[in-house]
């Protein structure tokens, strides 16, 4: 026995419903229950499918805050270019900004893929007796990147996040079979790309325009 539906069918859907149903009508669409669950259900688990393939596609991006959680990273790999973006409170102070570097046996500023990420939190404590501060206790959170070029060459970029600064590293993996001892680093495309709004400071008795300060 079938229960009475009122339903929107597009074009599509009544064409389904018209040959594998052929007993229905336009004006009121008797559907089973069992029938209509089957039908959506298998429209949504395709969705779903595709949704994650598509996902799985474009899901290059990889975010990570300070411990305060004022400071937030973002680094994608958009167009196989890394680049990441720094945000203070919600406010941009640094712009999408160039990662990667060449080497003498592979390039890794182009053709790149994040394959991994790992995130933990850190804290480093220690004493000396010739800086500015004797102690220093800082936490901070350190996300971990591993990329590959075209060849599937491994490049790792470590970011260092504490409250008020950001510091980021390269470091090249062993190649598989080939486990390279020591790279000639040709060139680096790392850039700081800063907001026109940002404003620069000088020592105007430094002659040399060394120890500029951003705000």
């Amino acid at each position: 026995m079938f229960k009475v539906s009122f339903c929107f069918l597009s074009c599509c859907e009544r064409f389904f419903f018209a040959n594998h149903l052929p007993f229905l009508n336009f004006s009121l669409i008797f559907v089973s229950p069992k029938q209509f669950y089957y039908y959506y259900m298998k429209k949504l688990l395709l969705s779903l499918w595709v949704l994650s393939l598509t996902t799985f596609v474009f899901a290059s991006e990889h975010t990570a805050f300070s411990p305060d959680k004022r400071l937030h990273l973002t680094v994608r790999d958009d167009g196989g270019q890394p680049t990441y973006t720094l945000n203070y409170d919600g406010l941009e102070v640094i712009k999408p900004s160039k990662l990667g570097l060449k080497a003498d046996y592979g390039d890794f500023t182009q053709g790149m893929k994040i394959v991994e990420a790992t995130e933990k939190a850190v804290q480093t404590v220690y004493d000396m007796t010739r800086t500015k501060r004797a102690h220093v206790d800082q936490k901070a959170t350190m996300l971990t990147l591993k990329l590959v070029n075209d060849k599937g060459y491994p490049l790792q970029i470590t970011f260092y996040i504490a409250n008020n600064d950001v510091a980021y590293r390269y470091t090249l993996l062993p190649v598989k079979d080939e486990n390279p001892r020591c790279a000639v680093i040709y060139g680096e495309t790392s850039s700081f790309n800063f907001p026109r709004r940002n404003a620069h400071f000088y020592d105007a008795t430094n002659t040399t325009y060394v120890g500029m300060a951003t705000h």
